[in-house]
């Protein structure tokens, strides 16, 4: 059986068995090829078909897959048993319904399709191998990385009525790049369509500070000014913004809180939207998972705090509708899914200043200033208050007032991710959309000029 027959079944089947019912079909290949000691390491296809099912009896709900659609039997078997179980749980008094407009959605190939896309398997070894020589050419000694390219088609259909169909495409490149095994360097290439993509420019800036890195000498723990790389501006302050979501305020994981609604919360330079139509953003679709169309919504406007994203029952708890935000997702990142609201694309207002002017602290006041190009292990002590610590990852520069590059190493970033967008004092007129496995879900932003930020060392 295809995967739209199963949706059709499983879809009149579901509406017999519970109040409110959404199913989606879901065809992927992904192909993925990883290269480690410039040498491509593995090289896999994947083929997928599953459903994925929403069920309330009540207020009663859950989300299950449905793996095994090879007939209409199978399907029903897993239907019905689904059915079971959601009859045995409490009932849940948040719960307001899905999306109750019924929409046809019409199948959308050109925003976030591209077929150049799923002939880019033939071609991947040799891109792959372009970002691994342009690193070189940049002074790397070993270069690895990942290289994922991915198609899909997705069914929906509601018991409201609602039905739709979308194509989509994507890819995504990192490339980590080392001169030695203390000096590295990361670049990325991300989008849905082959216009987007550049394999070569990923590999020499990686390539580039990986070099630049060399002789790197201990950094002084102190107050600095931080230009941030897209990279790490989208893990920070991106990530930030990104806990504008109900339930992340309910469970006590966000520092943008009921009480900081229509108050100023960043700088006035900062202005971030949640963009679920953007026509190259990974998380861009025609319409979220149950049922509403994706749309754009402001999050931050002027540096006020201007609201949530939502699905049906969150807004309904706060007298708003649905911003298309709906998703099966696992939202505190343990493996279990639930539908919730979700952000799709984060979308940074760009500002004047090249990354050069940046970098170079033209047009900025002067401060003694750290270039951070990566980081990870972001680990925070105060959710609600946004403290936090993360380390930089890769090349880390020290800017002098000629704009000369001294690379230091074994400095942490330990402060306040509030007071960070808030001393958010010039951004770069660069956009990148920035995913990888820190940074799960797009953001678009720029440079990122934050002032009197303070750095330790690992033990202060």
């Amino acid at each position: 059986m295809d995967v739209g027959s199963a949706v059709d079944y499983a879809h009149r089947k579901g509406n017999t068995l519970a109040d409110d019912f959404v199913v989606v079909g879901r065809e992927e290949r992904r192909h993925q090829i990883r290269f480690a000691r410039n040498q491509i390491t593995i090289s896999k296809i994947w083929d997928e078909a599953k459903l994925d099912v929403f069920m309330a009896v009540g207020s009663k709900n859950s989300i299950t897959t449905v793996e095994n659609i090879q007939t209409e039997e199978s399907i029903k078997k897993e239907l019905h048993s689904f059915a079971k179980f959601v009859r045995s749980l409490p009932e849940n008094p948040m719960y307001q319904g899905i999306y109750p407009e019924a929409l046809t959605f019409p199948t959308e190939l050109r925003r976030y399709y591209d077929k150049r896309i799923e002939e880019l398997p033939g071609r991947a070894t040799d891109i792959v191998e372009s970002a691994i020589h342009a690193a070189e050419e940049e002074g790397a000694n070993q270069v690895s990385g990942s290289f994922f390219i991915r198609s899909e088609i997705t069914n929906l259909q509601t018991s409201v009525g609602t039905s739709g169909r979308s194509r989509k495409s994507s890819f995504e490149m990192t490339v980590r790049a080392f001169s030695d095994s203390e000096s590295s360097g990361m670049g990325l290439t991300v989008g849905r369509n082959l216009d987007s993509l550049h394999a070569d420019k990923a590999g020499r800036e990686a390539g580039m500070i990986a070099n630049r890195a060399l002789g790197g000498k201990l950094g002084s723990p102190s107050i600095y000014d931080l230009v941030l790389h897209p990279v790490v501006a989208a893990d920070l302050l991106g990530n930030t913004v990104g806990t504008a979501n109900p339930i992340r305020v309910m469970l006590g994981l966000s520092c943008m809180g009921l009480e900081k609604l229509g108050t100023k919360v960043a700088s006035d330079l900062v202005s971030v939207m949640d963009d679920g139509t953007v026509e190259n953003g990974l998380c861009s679709d025609l319409f979220d998972m149950e049922g509403a169309p994706r749309q754009r919504t402001q999050i931050i406007k002027n540096g006020v705090l201007e609201g949530y994203i939502h699905n049906t029952t969150t807004a309904a708890q706060m007298g708003l509708k649905s911003t298309g935000n709906c998703e099966f997702a696992d939202i505190l990142g343990i493996g279990v899914r639930s539908f919730l609201p979700m952000r799709s694309n984060l979308i940074f207002n760009p500002g004047d200043y090249s990354p050069e002017e940046l970098l170079t602290e033209k047009g900025v006041e002067s401060r003694r200033t750290i270039y951070v190009t990566a980081n990870w292990y972001t680990r925070f002590t105060h959710y609600q208050e946004g403290t936090f610590s993360s380390i930089p990852r890769d090349g880390m520069f020290l800017i002098d007032k000629d704009g000369e590059w001294s690379p230091i190493r074994q400095l942490r970033i330990s402060d306040n991710l509030l007071k960070m967008l808030s001393n958010v004092v010039a951004l770069g007129n660069d956009i990148h959309q920035i995913k990888w496995w820190e940074v799960t879900r797009p953001v678009f932003v720029p440079h990122v000029r934050v002032e009197n930020v303070r750095l330790s060392t690992g033990t202060n």
